[in-house]
Formats: C-alpha cells, sequence, structure tokens
C-alpha cells in the first residue's frame, strides 16, 4: 500500500518506475499497488508554489522454488510384494 500525504498541491501524481502513474486526491491518499517486479514509485505534488517530489520502493522477492523428496522403504522387495513410498513437498 503507499500512502501520500500532500499539503497545499493542486494535483498529486505517482508513477512507477514500471511505467505505472495514478493521480491522487490534491491532499494525496492511499493506492494499493501490486508490482511483479521491484518497483521505485515517485509522488510528485504540484501547486501555485512550485512542486515537490518524494519516492518508495517497493521490494519484490522471488518465490522459492518448490522441494519434492521421495524414498521407499522397503528399498527390495520380492515380486508381487508392496513398498511404501512417502512424499513430501514444500512451496
Amino acid at each position: 500500500m503507499l500512502t501520500v500525504a500532500a499539503t497545499n498541491a493542486t494535483t498529486v501524481t505517482v508513477s512507477g518506475s514500471d511505467g505505472s502513474t495514478v493521480t491522487l486526491p490534491a491532499t494525496g491518499g492511499t493506492k494499493s499497488v501490486i508490482p511483479a517486479a521491484t518497483t521505485t514509485y515517485t509522488a510528485t505534488a504540484a501547486g501555485i508554489g512550485g512542486s515537490s517530489t518524494a519516492a518508495a520502493t517497493v521490494t519484490v522477492t522471488a518465490n522459492a522454488a518448490p522441494t519434492a523428496t521421495i524414498s521407499a522403504s522397503p528399498v527390495s522387495i520380492a515380486a508381487g510384494a508392496s513398498s511404501t513410498l512417502p512424499v513430501a513437498a514444500t512451496n
């Protein structure tokens, strides 16, 4: 969630390094973002007295790769017998 607070502004714009842009009310506001990669957002508040900018970065981390393990118990059997195959998986 991006939160922007502005005073003495007539426009507030937030631009992301991913090319996204959103306009907020002149006092600022909040915007929910779901970037696919790490993105820096720059808020620009502009008014009669000029403009001001502030930035925040949302860091996206890669999901952990899934892992799987399997074993056999017993590992050696006679024809027609059974073996148990415990399987464990994460992520």
